[in-house]
């Protein structure tokens, strides 16, 4: 079965192509820039999967979305393009673990999808620690059980914030990183500060939430921003880039 898969986050919209199981073509959208559905067909339109009807074409769509806004968009491309009525990631579908969460209706479709991906791959206490917008913490148990976990702001909504209310803080590029933790300027004292102080908050509360559970957390780590803090984290243990597209993609097919 070929699979269309679209995770909607809040700075940025990926899609993949699965054929097979396996991821084929990968992309991505600054979910700002979506404005319409002609502007999704745009980047669609070179993979070749709005000619093909037959067995090499889509015959499903996967989305996680966190940016209602933007669902329109993409029903109105999967039905009018595609001639096919997607499937919406949310904890009403089967996901196959069970959730122990105070309000489902509001666990986001993108934790969900790492929770349900890290126990499919695993099979033991997980802890997926997602660097994006906002920093997430998913724990799922060997048994299979969505525990909860916690949200953090993110690398670039703090940075953000910084250079927004403090008048003589600039923005920067956190790219270039020296990994020196005593900054000689502005600039690198900035840097530090973000790498540095985000590394320890994703260390200080996987230990936290890791002392919680009876068994061994294998603790792992996704999301745009993993990168950048990954080689300054001392319990982050792999870096799984798909985690959140193979979590969409099996719970689709769960219910397709």
């Amino acid at each position: 079965m070929n699979c269309l898969i679209i995770n909607a986050g809040n700075t940025t919209i990926k899609l993949a192509l699965f054929k097979k199981g396996q991821i084929q073509k990968k992309t991505f959208i600054n979910t700002r820039e979506l404005t319409s559905v002609h502007h999704l067909f745009s980047v669609l339109k070179d993979w070749g999967i709005l000619e093909k009807k037959d067995e090499e074409g889509v015959q499903q769509v996967f989305i996680a979305s966190v940016v209602p806004e933007k669902d329109a968009i993409f029903l109105h491309f999967s039905k009018g393009f595609l001639g096919i009525t997607p499937i919406f990631i949310s904890s009403e579908l089967n996901t196959g673990i069970s959730i122990d969460y105070g309000s489902n209706a509001t666990l986001g479709a993108d934790r969900l999808a790492n929770a349900v991906a890290a126990f499919k791959i695993y099979r033991q206490n997980v802890l997926v620690v997602d660097i994006g917008t906002a920093i997430n913490f998913d724990c799922v148990t060997r048994d299979g059980v969505f525990i909860g976990g916690a949200i953090a702001p993110g690398l670039w909504i703090a940075q953000k914030a910084l250079s927004m209310n403090a008048s003589k803080l600039p923005p920067i590029d956190l790219t270039d990183f020296s990994g020196e933790p005593l900054g000689k300027d502005t600039v690198s004292c900035i840097k530090s500060g973000l790498i540095f102080g985000f590394a320890g908050l994703i260390d200080r509360l996987s230990q936290e939430i890791s002392s919680q559970l009876t068994y061994p957390t294998r603790i792992i780590a996704t999301g745009g921003g993993a990168s950048l803090l990954l080689p300054y984290s001392n319990t982050i243990e792999e870096y799984v880039p798909d985690l959140t597209i193979q979590g969409i993609f099996y719970i689709g097919l769960m219910n397709s």
